[in-house]
């Protein structure tokens, strides 16, 4: 096995033994939970590669690693989430994490001001760390600096489906609006057929 994690490893471009060090720790712990049998052993490996570059800050190739995972990036993502929650890594994500993550840190202040005021509002939220609202907070802010992004990562980062996606996307949009941040609303796309 370790030598499919060796090779897997340079595959992606991981070279640093720390990083495959802490991919076998994973690995390790995974094998003894039977939740995590119904992925294969590839599959398995790519994601603790990518569980541990994450955890040490290191850069990982996610196009490449759904590629070699034999899934597709759905599928990838969902499992990731499950190996997560599996090896208590699932942490709530910042507004700053996020925005480090997906290069728009410009945006930080604006998205922590979204978040923290429709927090305030909605007193209906019941779980404020799930990270659908930092990935809607963050999205929004893009969208209000017009900064280009891709809507598929915050979809995957919110751990949602398209249409709660999409439904949420416009409430923080009305919101940002409400707020005054926007003078005109601007539409989200919706389309059956966005992934």
């Amino acid at each position: 096995m370790s030598s499919i994690l060796q090779n897997n490893a340079e595959r992606l471009g991981i070279r640093d033994s720390p990083t495959i060090q802490k991919a076998e720790s994973f690995l390790r712990v995974l094998n003894t939970k039977p939740a995590s049998k119904t992925i294969s052993d590839v599959a398995k490996i790519i994601m603790c590669l990518d569980l541990a570059a994450t955890a040490l800050g290191q850069g990982f190739d996610k196009d490449t690693a759904v590629k070699l995972s034999g899934l597709r990036k759905s599928g990838y993502q969902n499992n990731l989430n499950n190996l997560e929650k599996i090896l208590n890594l699932d942490k709530p994500i910042t507004v700053s994490e996020l925005c480090v993550q997906l290069s728009c840190t410009e945006v930080k202040d604006l998205a922590e001001k979204i978040l923290a005021n429709y927090q305030e509002r909605d007193t209906k939220i019941k779980d404020l760390e799930h990270p659908q609202y930092v990935a809607a907070a963050v999205y929004t802010g893009c969208k209000l600096s017009n900064i280009r992004v891709d809507k598929i990562q915050f979809r995957a980062i919110s751990r949602l489906k398209v249409a709660q996606w999409n439904e949420l996307l416009e409430e923080f949009s009305k919101f940002a609006t409400s707020l005054g941040l926007i003078k005109k609303l601007w539409k989200v796309k919706i389309s059956k057929h966005s992934p």
